[in-house]
């Protein structure tokens, strides 16, 4: 019989989508406002518009690779184990014995106890944390975690 689904989600898009724009902003508009001041120094207002289009790009391009991190990141509960699937070309997977939990805790910070996204951090006999990044509704998987693996 296979194992049956107790929870199964993937990190919240909610932290990246609240730093990366501020972070484009603030990049951008000091070469902006340069080129849009310095008139009489065409090579400036022209290098300074291109630092300001090489910084959008380079906070975009950051942007889209941690949403497609995101999309490829699963965190499942089954009645046996706990799965960490991450990878977008090469996919990793970490599978733990409910019976070799010894612990759960959460991490929170402000912006996520707000909108309920935190960190699960798993300890496991094995000494070796599992971190379960940005995850929707913490205190329901450590809830669970602690339930069944006790």
């Amino acid at each position: 019989m296979p194992p049956r689904i107790i929870l199964q989600d993937k990190p919240a898009l909610m932290p990246i989508l609240v730093i990366w724009p501020p972070i484009a902003l603030v990049s951008t508009c000091p070469f902006l406002y340069i080129a849009s001041t310095i008139k009489d120094f065409p090579i400036l207002n022209t290098l300074s518009i291109g630092i300001a289009i090489l910084f959008l790009i380079a906070t975009i391009s950051r942007l889209l690779l941690d949403l497609a991190d995101r999309q490829s990141t699963l965190y499942t509960l089954t009645d046996t184990h706990l799965i960490k699937q991450t990878g977008i070309f090469n996919r990793d997977q970490t599978k733990i014995p409910l019976s070799k939990i010894l612990g759960v805790k959460i991490q929170w910070a402000l912006a996520g106890q707000i909108l309920d996204y935190g960190n699960v951090i798993v300890l496991t006999a094995a000494r070796t944390p599992i971190k379960l990044y940005d995850i929707p509704h913490p205190r329901t998987w450590e809830e669970e975690i602690q339930r069944r693996s006790a």
